[in-house]
């Protein structure tokens, strides 16, 4: 199994879409609601200009299986991801979290990000699992935004010059 991320490109908006739209997906986010084209269009390309934005595309033997989004805020980057429908089930969400974070490790974040941050529904049990095994460190989360979840955190790890 060859997997690899590679930045979010226009073309992707469709596919995007879809993934964005699948039942379970809809069921795991925390905006429950179908989305229409023209509020994702709007919101994705918003995002691809968003400097405080890294979207990237998982692939698998060269095929689209999921993307991993990162929101870059004060001192922290909020993670947000999801797998293909076709490709659920094989550990993929385990897979997307460790390679983003090697992502990370060697690209230039500003200094006064420390942490990684992922908000999951505790009935989302498939994200749990990648979080915890991706060794993120879980919190019951009490906050007024995501409730009813757990908010994960892990130190960021950058690579030395």
């Amino acid at each position: 199994m060859n997997l690899k991320l590679r930045l979010a490109r226009a073309t992707d908006l469709q596919m995007i879409f879809r993934w964005a739209n699948d039942p379970v997906v809809r069921a795991n986010a925390f905006n429950p609601h179908q989305i229409t084209l023209e509020d994702h269009t709007k919101w994705y390309n918003e995002k691809m200009k968003n400097r405080n934005t890294i979207f990237l595309i998982l692939e698998m033997n060269d095929e689209p299986a999921g993307q991993i989004r990162y929101e870059l805020q004060e001192d922290e980057i909020i993670i947000n991801y999801m797998i293909a429908t076709e490709y659920r089930g094989h550990g993929l969400g385990n897979e997307i979290l460790g390679l983003g974070e090697k992502y990370l490790a060697v690209i230039e974040l500003p200094e006064n990000i420390h942490k990684i941050v992922g908000y999951v529904k505790k009935e989302n049990i498939a994200s749990l699992k990648a979080f915890n095994k991706n060794n993120y460190l879980c919190l019951e989360n009490e906050g007024q935004n995501h409730s009813g979840s757990f908010r994960f955190e892990k130190l960021i790890q950058r690579n030395a010059d």
